[in-house]
């Protein structure tokens, strides 16, 4: 039939299928059959669809691989491991430090550094505006 059709890999298509149809059933659920669903949103709805599929199937094929396999192991073993609560402690420092303070443009210069910390912090206000509002 068509080419492209061959070349899809069949387990992350499943995945990315039931995935999807998760989060049709988690919107009807919640809006009421449809009831609340505004519907200036459908839209929005159909991305969150889209990106739900694309980023399914695109996981599910990462996963797949052997290298992919070993690193996910590892990262679950490393965090039921005696050494995550230290190593927990530092990323959060260092999240600190460089997501909300931005240290890591102050050598870059004074004014560079206030544009970037600026234009960060309305992002990360804007962020919190919009899980306040749902």
């Amino acid at each position: 039939m068509f080419s492209i059709f061959t070349n899809i890999n069949k387990k992350a298509f499943i995945n990315a299928i039931i995935a999807t149809f998760v989060v049709i059933a988690i919107t009807v659920l919640g809006s009421v059959n449809l009831q609340n669903f505004d519907a200036a949103l459908i839209i929005y709805f159909f991305g969150t669809i889209s990106m739900t599929f694309g980023v399914v199937y695109h996981h599910s094929v990462w996963k797949q691989r052997p290298a992919t396999q070993k690193y996910w192991k590892r990262t679950w073993e490393f965090i039921f491991s005696k050494d995550y609560p230290i190593y927990l402690k530092e990323v959060i420092r260092l999240s600190v430090r460089n997501i909300l303070f931005q240290k890591f443009i102050v050598p870059r210069g004074k004014m560079r550094w206030l544009g970037h910390f600026l234009l960060a912090t309305g992002c990360l206000i804007s962020f919190e505006l919009l899980w306040a509002h749902l």
